[in-house]
């Protein structure tokens, strides 16, 4: 199953214990719901767009939870629902966000063994003739400007 987040807006000002958003929710390529959590610390709130979007949201229900559990070295693992499904989908839109942003005035570094957000960024400009020295000066590791090149 494909579930892709699209139109994602936040809103840093009234987050307070939750990351208060509003997206629209594709399933195998179909708009089935919204999605949004107003950052009070409730639940997140999903509201079907249609009644093929009632049984996308349904099917998206059963899916998440038949997935593995999460597993982190700082928690115990957690079994996956549609929200902890739909904020890791956020998490990695805001961070591919912020790597674009960074992308544009620096060279972005992400280190094979590094943990999940974390990068080396050098404040150059990239040019892709810097990318020999790059892979010279860092091995197994990934030239993240390249992704948006």
């Amino acid at each position: 199953m494909d579930i892709q987040i699209k139109n994602l807006r936040t809103m840093e000002s009234l987050s307070e214990e939750t990351l208060c958003y509003s997206a629209t929710v594709y399933v195998d390529g179909v708009r089935a719901f919204t999605a949004s959590n107003r950052g009070h610390g409730g639940c997140d709130d999903y509201r079907h767009v249609s009644e093929v979007g009632k049984g996308l949201l349904e099917q998206a229900e059963k899916y998440a939870k038949a997935l593995p559990p999460k597993l982190s070295d700082k928690y115990p693992p957690l079994e996956y629902d549609l929200e902890l499904l739909i904020g890791d989908l956020i998490s990695d839109k805001l961070e591919e966000k912020q790597l674009k942003s960074w992308c544009r005035n620096k060279i972005v570094i992400k280190k094979n063994d590094a943990p999940k957000g974390s990068y080396v960024t050098i404040s150059q400009k990239f040019q892709t003739s810097f990318v020999p020295k790059l892979n010279e000066r860092y091995p197994n590791s990934e030239i993240v400007n390249l992704r948006f090149a």
